[in-house]
């Protein structure tokens, strides 16, 4: 394959000790692998943190089914999305549930009966998110429901927050304080309890609970600037480490005229006699459309810009002021070369997204090692 991902062995061994050492000897961490490990692989990922970590956590019951036939046995939650038609295969499997609102209670009520077990199970409760889940004022409610089920046995109450990014935590806050209201209402203070994402692990030490949820800094990604502007001035030692390094090679070395238009569109036209190559790489790949005419790709140690629109399948990039370039040269699109480096924060940037989306759509058939 001329277009590989790495992912690195000792980059995602540093960030869960780097993270370790954030909580308190009571809390667990667990890890969150859910769509693809946030593009890195699953199998390869797993294959790394799965003895370091207290749980993985995933969005789907797909995605647990693949966790358990990847060979890990330790505890498995899922985080979101439940579907009914993989209920029966999930429990046999233990995995852990999560309760949305009373109907997927009682789903799960029904096949647990029908397969003879009890469900583990985390009450969802929306503190401020608005996604899924019930509000502090359904809580008391769904607790009570759950209570006359007798197949389900509820191990954890578990929220989300909106705004952890921000340093200064009024909103994350709030939020603490409405789940903490809730959870007293309904004496459930015997159950674990998680909340905190990458951010506020980070951030807001309080929000740790008895279980946090590293997700995006388990990649050695930060969840804002001023997140790592926080951490680093408390703590210059602090350090995450980026896990990917996004790889292709020349396909075609060609020299253009000057005035010689580019791509479809004809979006760029060259301002001077150019050296330029073609990648077998485009947004099929993964590699933004929102990076025509903006990005840069590392060449023999050296910055070279993108030229025109990316195609499905193919990017051109100068090379004019680059070290001679052969076709087969490696191309790092994502990574360091040299004492260069781009990075997801600098691709988000050019394409008008976040970190998180730019790794995520690297296209999964694209092969995943470990190094």
């Amino acid at each position: 394959m001329q277009t590989v991902v790495e992912i690195s062995r000792s980059a995602l061994e540093h960030n869960v000790r780097q993270i370790r050492g954030q909580l308190g000897a009571s809390t667990k961490l667990s890890l969150v692998l859910k769509s693809n490990a946030y593009g890195h692989g699953t199998e390869e990922v797993l294959r790394v943190v799965g003895p370091l970590t207290d749980a993985i956590a995933v969005v789907d019951g797909l995605e647990a089914l693949e966790v358990r036939a990847l060979g890990y046995t330790g505890r498995l939650v899922i985080l979101s999305i439940l579907d009914e038609t993989l209920l029966s295969e999930l429990l046999r499997a233990g995995v852990e549930l999560p309760i949305v609102d009373a109907d997927m209670a009682q789903a799960v009520q029904e096949v647990s009966v029908a397969n003879d077990v009890v469900a583990r199970v985390h009450l969802k409760l929306d503190t401020g998110a608005t996604r899924i889940g019930v509000l502090p004022s359904e809580f008391a409610e769904l607790v009570e429901m759950v209570r006359g089920l007798d197949r389900l046995e509820v191990v954890a109450v578990f929220s989300h927050f909106a705004d952890s990014e921000d340093p200064a935590c009024a909103y994350t806050d709030a939020q603490i304080e409405s789940f903490s209201s809730a959870l007293a209402d309904v004496n459930l203070s015997d159950v674990e309890r998680h909340m905190a994402c990458s951010a506020a692990i980070l951030v807001a030490p309080h929000a740790h609970l008895d279980m946090v949820r590293l997700g995006l800094s388990l990649y050695g990604m930060w969840p804002s600037e001023e997140v790592r502007r926080f951490v680093q001035q408390k703590d210059s030692t602090f350090e995450l480490k980026p896990v990917l390094t996004w790889k292709t090679r020349v396909l075609q070395v060609r020299s253009i005229p000057k005035g010689t238009s580019v791509g479809y569109g004809r979006s760029y036209v060259t301002r001077r006699d150019t050296k330029l190559v073609v990648l077998p790489v485009g947004y099929w790949d993964g590699y933004d459309r929102g990076l025509s005419n903006a990005a840069e790709v590392l060449i023999g140690g050296a910055r070279c810009p993108v030229l025109g629109r990316v195609c499905m399948n193919l990017t051109m990039v100068d090379v004019t002021d680059a070290p001679p370039v052969v076709r087969g040269d490696e191309v790092v699109l994502l990574g360091s070369q040299g004492s260069e480096y781009v990075s997801a924060e600098l691709l988000a940037q050019h394409a008008g997204t976040i970190n998180y989306e730019v790794t995520t759509r690297i296209n999964p058939l694209l092969p995943r090692y470990l190094v």
